[in-house]
Parts: structure tokens; sequence; C-alpha cells
């Protein structure tokens, strides 16, 4: 995942329970039917009301411990869920292109997700971005020039 200034949300795939989704604080899983959750605990299938709870959203810049965080409510898309971040604007103060951030999600004191993530000061899309060569060396070995 790379990010930047511009980042105002994330979505990813909560590989474990991701409990702040559910309202009681039932465990979560991937799927929902009929825009309800269906929970699954102790290997039994319950169908609960869409969740409310909030989360801790917690950003660091990893070279300097500079932190943002803020309470946060996730929205499941799909099988996603779905987080805004906090303002990155003290992280964007001090990192440097390329940088490690380090995103976390608690709920409480129950740590739910974690990511080290990329910071970009051009495009969140850079690997997306092919390289095309203009020229080769005549010494081997042949080194291009991109």
């Amino acid at each position: 995942m790379v990010i930047n200034l511009g980042t105002t949300s994330i979505s990813f795939y909560p590989f474990v329970s991701f409990e702040s989704v559910t309202s009681g604080g039932e465990t979560s899983y991937l799927v929902t039917q009929n825009d309800f959750y269906i929970i699954t605990q102790d290997g039994n299938k319950l169908i609960t009301a869409e969740g409310s709870s909030f989360v801790n959203v917690e950003v660091w810049h990893k070279n300097t411990k500079v932190m943002v965080s803020d309470l946060k409510q996730p929205v499941e898309v799909g099988s996603r869920i779905s987080v805004d971040l906090p303002s990155l604007t003290p992280i964007a103060d001090v990192a440097q292109n390329l940088d490690v951030v380090l995103i976390r999600i608690y709920n409480l004191d129950t740590l739910l997700w974690e990511y080290l993530a990329t910071w970009s000061d051009e495009s969140t899309n850079i690997n997306k971005t092919f390289k095309h060569w203009d020229t080769t060396s005549n010494i081997s070995p042949e080194w291009i020039t991109l």
C-alpha cells in the first residue's frame, strides 16, 4: 500500500476477526447478507445488525516516530473494511519519498490490523508505472537507460 498527503481512507481485507465492525462486540468475518453481517462465533452463524463502533486509527512515520491518531468508524465494503485516516499533515512535514509508514487500528486496547505502508511524495500508483528504455550501452553487460 502506498499513501501520501492526499490519502483520506484505506480499504483492506481483514484476514483475522475485526470486532469493531459489529455492534455488541461480536466477531465479524468477511460476508454480508441483506446488509447484515454474518457473524461466526464458535462455529455457529449468527446474523446481527450493522455495526456502529469506532476504532482508534494510528499512523506512524517510522523514521521520526511522528504519530497521528483519531477515532474513526469502520465500514464494510463488500469483503473489505474501509476506514478514514486521521490528518496526515504532521507526517507529510517530516516524511521523505519512499519512507515506511506504520498503520495500526485498535478497538480499545486490542490491535485489530497493522500494515507497513510506503510514503510517496508523488502518486500513490508508483508501483503501477511502467518504465521504458531509450538506449542501451555498447559495452557488456548491455545496461539499459530508463
